[in-house]
Order: structure tokens, then sequence, then C-alpha cells
């Protein structure tokens, strides 16, 4: 598991805290991330504290808090995939390891992309979906947090507002 291997001198050669990507806990039979920190003494690597946080919660909300007809996508820098309303079921099984880079899903490549190229940006338009994508940052495990707004819907609330 990528908890345990994560904080190890030879992937963490800068001894940085780093982030796993979610995987299910079996003893807890709940979906979690953890933030390991190693810990060096003199320069010699002695072990590594863990901080495991749930995201039961986490996805629950990201998945089903949304306007009508929006949906978010929340994603790691690297193209881990960690919560979209469509792939949950091969998130899941797949203990972090789904990358957008690897999949036929256009569209979500071509969000992935502008959002990845553009990080000063916090809203975007792709113009070949029509689609609206405000992007915010979740600190911590740095993930990128997406809300794919279609532009007929922003239209249509546009016109009713006034």
């Amino acid at each position: 598991h990528e908890y345990m291997s994560v904080g190890l001198p030879a992937n963490n050669p800068k001894g940085e805290p780093r982030w796993t990507g979610p995987y299910f806990d079996i003893m807890s039979k709940d979906w979690m991330i953890s933030l390991n920190y190693p810990i060096y003494i003199e320069d010699k690597y002695l072990l590594s504290i863990g901080l495991d946080i749930l995201l039961n919660d986490f996805y629950d909300r990201s998945i089903h808090n949304v306007l009508e007809d929006t949906h978010n996508i929340v994603f790691r820098n690297d193209g881990r995939l960690i919560t979209h309303k469509k792939y949950m079921d091969e998130i899941k099984p797949s203990d972090g390891n789904f990358n957008i880079l690897e999949k036929s899903d256009v569209v979500l490549k071509g969000i992935y992309k502008q959002v990845i190229d553009n990080p000063e940006k916090r809203v975007l338009f792709d113009d070949e979906n029509k689609l609206f994508l405000g992007v915010g940052t979740i600190k911590g495990p740095d993930w990128l947090l997406v809300l794919v707004y279609p532009q007929h819907k922003m239209m249509a609330t546009a016109k009713n507002t006034g």
C-alpha cells in the first residue's frame, strides 16, 4: 500500500510530508487518505508518522451536493482522479490509481489539460464542450476541485435573474 511506502527515503529523498491517494481501509471499513511525515535525526531516516483522514463524507458531498446539471471533479496534478460522479465505481477499486490520462474520456482529459495548463486561473471556459470551469485548490493534499457548469445552464440562470 502507498501509505506504507510514500515516506521512505527511496520514494521521498527530500524527506517531505507526502499524501497518499485514496484507499479503502479494511479495518475501519472507510475510504481515507494518509499524510506521511518522515522523521530524520542527523540525516538518518528513523520512521514515519502518519495521519489518516476519512473520505466518506467528502465523497458524498463532492458528488451529491451540487447545483442541478453541474458536477464536481477532484483530481491531483499528476492526473489521478479522486472524485467524479461518472467514475466512482472505477476510482474506488483502483485504490486511488485511476489516471485521467489513461482513459478515453476526451472531455475529462480536456478539462484536466485546461486546469493544469492554466494554474493561475480560477475560472476557465472550455469552448469545445461549452463548459465553464470553476477551479479551486484543496490545501493539504493539493488536490484540484473543479466545478463543471454547462454554458447553457449559466445562460438560462442569467436570463432568469433579470
